[in-house]
């Protein structure tokens, strides 16, 4: 799927995809469980949030330890010089009053982000028989990345059904003759598919025919390509001569 997973269904926080189900997103979920891009994290007084403030959360300067409380009195009034004053009393002493302490914040609990689901690569067959093809994409050589070389090739897994990327191999990528003489972004790239059978290789290369390719590549945000040469199964084509699937009516054939 879009994600990178065998069998997937595009599921958010599986294989590539983060948990807003964005392939190579930078989405997370916060300490407000909350999924988002950046999320929001516990501050140093670990209040979800926060900004550090004191007297918040907990920490040295964050909180105030209990029995440490200050503790305010009313000043007795000064006694007024008089023959006729009585002698102060306790009963006549103002009552001590303490202070509040202030109010905990704690932060809410957090939910962890649900764990992806781990991905088994599955090993390359023994004696595979491959399918090649080589096609053109329009873009310039230094936007063809290795997230966007990662996703071609989760396209073209996904195209030919295969069970894995790992059985797809880029074998070359260079710049196009037309880029070079008109100065048009284009970036030719071939690879080739490795299959468990020569009936598996067939309908791994029926299945890279151009629509079949770009549609695969349109879920994962890249453009369409050009098919340059089309698929076919090269043990077959070596051995005994068998025609490669020619491209669909509309794509462009070898050549600028």
């Amino acid at each position: 799927d879009r994600c990178g997973v065998c069998g997937g269904r595009g599921a958010a926080s599986t294989g590539t995809c983060d948990c807003e189900g964005v392939p190579y997103g930078r989405s997370l979920f916060g300490c407000d469980g909350v999924c988002r891009d950046p999320p929001v994290v516990l501050d140093e007084c670990a209040v979800c949030g926060g900004g550090g403030e004191k007297n918040t959360g907990i920490g040295e300067r964050c909180s105030v330890v209990p029995g440490n409380e200050s503790v305010t009195t009313t000043p007795t009034p000064p006694l007024v010089a008089s023959s006729f004053a009585p002698s102060p009393t306790t009963a006549d002493a103002p009552p001590l009053t303490m202070a509040e302490p202030p109010m905990r914040t704690h932060p809410p609990p957090t939910t962890p982000a649900p764990s992806a689901a781990p991905t088994v690569a599955v090993a390359l067959p023994a004696n595979p028989t491959y399918v090649e093809m080589a096609v053109r994409l329009p873009l310039a050589l230094s936007e063809f990345t290795a997230a966007n070389q990662a996703g071609f090739v989760r396209g073209v897994a996904a195209a030919a059904g295969v069970p894995d990327v790992t059985w797809v191999e880029i074998t070359s990528i260079s710049e196009s003759a037309t880029r070079r003489r008109l100065l048009a972004s284009g970036v030719d790239v071939e690879f080739r598919v490795a299959t468990a059978s020569a009936a598996a290789a067939q309908a791994a290369a029926a299945g890279l025919s151009a629509s079949g390719l770009n549609a695969a590549l349109a879920v994962l945000g890249l453009p369409a390509v050009t098919v340059l040469r089309a698929a076919f199964v090269a043990e077959t084509a070596a051995s005994s001569g068998a025609t490669p699937v020619l491209p669909e009516a509309g794509s462009s054939g070898i050549g600028g």
